[in-house]
């Protein structure tokens, strides 16, 4: 979701603030728009990362306020009560300036401004104000951190930040370590949690305290004990503990009412759309409870340590849950139990009995083998095993700027659609993704196996895993290698038909099968050569003495938002003269048509690729006939 489109989203969702709270003193009381915006920001934080909807005591804006816009408690994973101290600041985009312009950076000054009046608040020098709501909050700021409390000083703006603001929050938090912390919320943190909570449906009881590891709550499970039984738990010691026992399904719905799809970050199956539940598993609980746990094979999860059970144990306290196989279970169970009556949600619990197997695992390699084998039953792809790689989550958290979205694990966003075309997005699985880029970026043809994009060499001799996906890989190089692939695959079948076409008749089957291939080969070749074309171009074009290298990918991503002007003529031009490059040397081939089609066999497109560049290389590039191309 490009930075435009995000930012009038939430300005909408500030306008419906303002709407739905017309009667509001406050709202009444700024005839100007912006200080009602900035107002509706307040709102609007504490609703989505404070989670509170009786919000207006909690604002302490102002007169006389000292830079302390919102004061109030929350519990973070370890249920300790934190108090939050928040100073906003509302800015407004430019849509007349370039993207890059129209949102301000957050200026040294200002917050450190900020930072000194949080200062003076820490030191308990601030006098009393004419604001009593800050006055209040004041003092139970005090004596929550005189009782060795903790608190959080949070900076919130809809602006961007820079290297000097870190430094700011990293010289406060070393000076008020270890109780006291600062975290500077700006437009790509919001962006990036707005994106999840809200798109992923990830649930987090507290949203300021989420580090995007789901293993960090401490959870209840009640066992379903039976009374007399010896043999209603049953424990495994091996190579790691592991209990097995029951539950209840009102403590499935519960679970994944409180942590919805958090639940199946480790899970690397389909982390299941709204739609997509088992209608048989929901009629066995509604009309057969009592034969639920003969016809489900359960949950499988993994914690990170397992405590002692005793004999008469029904409870069992766990940090952190992760479902790795089971999640239609689970969605399924809470789907049914939501739907169903009272008397029906009664009977699940009375008869129908869930199976967990529960290991106690922080071994992140054993638990990923533990995933793999448990998930062997059903239809699994390579790149389902590296959802949770680091380098899979930063391209994802990158894609998040853009107007493509990098789908790291199957269906993982819950949007349909229709729902992408109204937010002007587009959701692409990984490895077509990576396809394009090792094409484009990496000049490989589709001559590799592309199942190996997703296999590592440690594995297998042929696995791309690691050349593909490493330190160097950015998401706007693949963004850019997609783009290029589209333009290119729309002008080749064009030209390709217009060139070769007249050539050979493909009536006959042996010319027609030569036109097949040829087709694919200018395709594919085309979009690896296009990269080395247009990279010698623009350093004939547009040298800079600095020696800063052109950002090719960033000159690309501007140029498929607009597809418009001289930049997307200019494009289509370089494009044109690659895919002639590759017709003129098809065409050259010599012999009758049947030594053609031969060579053009035997002749991988990773060859054919190479001869040209070589050529390309000792040549050079003709401008002059790239500039006379017509379009």
């Amino acid at each position: 979701m490009v930075i435009t489109t995000f930012y009038e989203l939430i300005a909408s969702e500030l306008s419906a603030i303002l709407q739905n709270n017309i009667s509001d003193e406050r709202v009444k009381a700024h005839k100007n728009i912006e200080l009602n915006k900035s107002y509706a920001l307040l709102v609007w934080f504490l609703k989505f990362y404070g989670q509170k909807d009786l919000y207006k005591s909690y604002i302490t804006d102002g007169s006389d306020d000292k830079s302390c816009d919102i004061i109030f408690s929350n519990k973070n994973v370890q249920g300790e009560d934190v108090f939050y101290i928040v100073q906003s600041k509302y800015v407004q985009f430019d849509k007349h300036k370039k993207t890059e312009e129209a949102f301000p950076k957050i200026k040294k000054e200002e917050l450190g401004s900020t930072l000194n009046d949080f200062s003076m608040l820490l030191s308990g020098e601030r006098v009393a104000s004419k604001n009593e709501n800050f006055n209040q909050k004041y003092e139970l700021l005090k004596k929550h951190l005189e009782n060795n409390g903790k608190a959080k000083f949070i900076f919130f703006t809809l602006a961007g930040t820079s290297s000097s603001v870190e430094e700011s929050v990293n010289a406060f938090n070393k000076n008020y370590a270890p109780n006291v912390s600062l975290e500077v919320i700006d437009i790509e943190r919001i962006r990036r949690d707005y994106i999840e909570f809200k798109y992923k449906e990830v649930k987090t009881e507290n949203p300021l305290e989420y580090n995007y590891n789901s293993e960090d709550s401490t959870i209840k499970l009640p066992i379903e004990r039976f009374e007399g039984a010896k043999r209603d738990i049953f424990e495994f010691e091996g190579r790691a503990k592991a209990f097995t026992f029951l539950l209840k399904p009102k403590t499935v719905y519960e679970l994944f009412k409180k942590y919805k799809f958090s639940l199946f970050f480790k899970n690397v199956r389909n982390p299941i759309h709204r739609s997509n539940y088992n209608a048989k598993i929901v009629e066995t609980l509604l009309k057969e409870p009592d034969s639920f746990w003969y016809f489900n094979n359960g949950i499988t999860a993994i914690t990170n340590i397992l405590p002692d059970v005793g004999v008469h144990a029904k409870n069992m306290t766990i940090e952190g849950l992760q479902i790795i196989n089971g999640a239609q279970t689970v969605y399924s169970i809470f789907k049914a139990y939501e739907s169903a009556t009272r008397v029906q949600q009664k009977a699940m619990d009375v008869y129908a009995k869930v199976s967990i197997r529960l290991i106690g695992s922080s071994n992140e390699a054993f638990n990923l083998q533990i995933t793999r084998y448990t998930n062997m039953q059903n239809p699994m792809e390579n790149r389902d095993f590296w959802a949770n790689d680091d380098v899979q989550q930063r391209l994802q958290l990158e894609s998040f700027q853009t107007n493509i979205w990098y789908e790291k694990r199957r269906d993982e966003f819950q949007l349909s659609e229709e729902q992408q075309k109204a937010l002007g997005i587009e959701i692409v699985h990984n490895s077509d993704m990576a396809s394009s880029y090792v094409v484009f970026h990496l000049q490989k043809p589709k001559y590799w196996n592309q199942a190996a994009l997703f296999i590592s060499r440690k594995e297998q001799n042929d696995g791309l895993y690691e050349e593909v996906f490493n330190k160097n890989t950015k998401f706007i190089d693949m963004y850019a290698a997609r783009f290029i692939e589209s333009v290119v695959i729309s002008l080749s079948e064009k030209m390709f038909d217009d060139s070769l076409n007249k050539k050979y008749d493909p009536e006959q089957d042996e010319q027609a099968q030569f036109l097949d291939i040829a087709a694919a080969t200018v395709t594919q070749v085309s979009i690896a050569l296009a990269r080395v074309v247009m990279q010698k171009y623009f350093a004939l074009l547009r040298p800079n003495p600095s020696g800063k290298i052109f950002n090719l990918s960033l000159h690309l991503l501007e140029i498929s938002k607009a597809r418009t002007g001289a930049n997307w003529i200019e494009l289509q031009k370089i494009l044109k003269y690659v895919v002639s490059l590759i017709v003129k040397k098809i065409k050259s081939f010599k012999g009758d048509k049947s030594e053609a089609i031969l060579r053009l066999i035997t002749m991988t497109q990773q060859e054919l690729c190479d001869a040209i560049a070589v050529k390309i290389e000792e040549d050079g590039i003709d401008v002059a006939a790239i500039q006379a191309i017509e379009l």
